[in-house]
Formats: C-alpha cells, sequence, structure tokens
C-alpha cells in the first residue's frame, strides 16, 4: 500500500477562491499573486448555469454596470461582498467556506471557479 501525503488545502500552491457564509467571496494568496488581484479594484461576475462556473473579471472601470467592489484593507485577503449575486444564481453559502479551486481563462479574460453540483443546490436561508 502506498502512503499519500495529506497536503492541506490552505498550504497547496493552487489558486483558490472561498465562498463564505455571510455570502462574500475571497481570494487565497496563491489566487491572489497568480491573478494579481491587488491591481484591480472591481470585479464583474458571471455564471454559467450549464457548466455550473463562476466567472469573475477583473476591472478598474467604475462606470461598468454590474460591478462589485474588491475590499480590501493593506496585507489582507481580498473579499468580493457579492450575496445578491449567490442569491441571484442559487448558489448556497453555509457555516463552513466552499472552497474552489480557480484558473485563469485567457480567451474571456476570466477567473473561473467550477461548482460541484451540491454547492449549487439552493441558497441559504435568511437568517
Amino acid at each position: 500500500m502506498a502512503l499519500e501525503k495529506f497536503v492541506n488545502p490552505k498550504e497547496s500552491n493552487t489558486p483558490t477562491i472561498s465562498i463564505r457564509r455571510n455570502g462574500s467571496i475571497s481570494f487565497n494568496i496563491i489566487a491572489r499573486k497568480q491573478f494579481q488581484i491587488n491591481k484591480s479594484r472591481f470585479v464583474t461576475l458571471h455564471f454559467d448555469k450549464e457548466n455550473l462556473e463562476i466567472g469573475i473579471r477583473p476591472t478598474n472601470d467604475k462606470n461598468e454596470a454590474g460591478i462589485f467592489h474588491i475590499n480590501q484593507k493593506r496585507g489582507k485577503t481580498p473579499i468580493i461582498y457579492c450575496k445578491s449575486f449567490l442569491d441571484r444564481v442559487e448558489i448556497r453559502y453555509t457555516d463552513e467556506p466552499i472552497i474552489l479551486a480557480v484558473h485563469w481563462d485567457p480567451k474571456i479574460g476570466m477567473i473561473i471557479a467550477r461548482l460541484s453540483v451540491s454547492a449549487n443546490t439552493q441558497t441559504r436561508s435568511p437568517d
């Protein structure tokens, strides 16, 4: 039997986002560096219901329709407060964060995260 080493996702080299219980999306340090999130002030959020994918497109255009502000204090995790988006596309958020691997799609200029079927079954009930 071959033993496999466990590497905590928080310690991996994989860029990820977390969907948090307050209806926000945050980026791990790898995603922040790889996608240079700190160079953008806003994002637009997109959803592909058929493929269960979230698209995050960084922008600095404050006049673009549908933007969400990237909240980031110096040295802290960038956070997008987007409960309205998550509710609209029926992505549930729970007490435990949903951690999703992400990648850059150069064809469309977006960060892409693929949801599992269980992460997209229904929204969190209002508190």
